[in-house]
């Protein structure tokens, strides 16, 4: 919905502007009303979409951690033949 694409682009701003480390855990309410990253209707808790959560408060990171247990687990499933 359209408001979810507000909660959406301001994550990425966020992440876009602090890509290695984000903007701090637990920080996108209080980020999101700087008027850089501000849009009507996208200043919430939380971005809706746990992986942009990470990206803009934990940036590659933090991003690293959701990830990694992915290519893990696609690796072990992979090679089980």
């Amino acid at each position: 919905s359209l408001l979810h694409s507000h909660h959406y682009q301001s994550a990425f701003k966020m992440f876009k502007d602090d890509i290695i480390f984000g903007k701090g855990v637990n920080t996108f309410r209080k980020v999101c009303k700087e008027k850089e990253y501000f849009y009507h209707y996208g200043c919430t808790t939380h971005p809706h979409n746990t992986y942009l959560q990470f990206m803009a408060e934990m940036g590659v990171v933090g991003l690293v951690f959701i990830l990694l247990p992915f290519y893990y687990v696609t690796l072990f499933f992979g090679n089980l033949e």
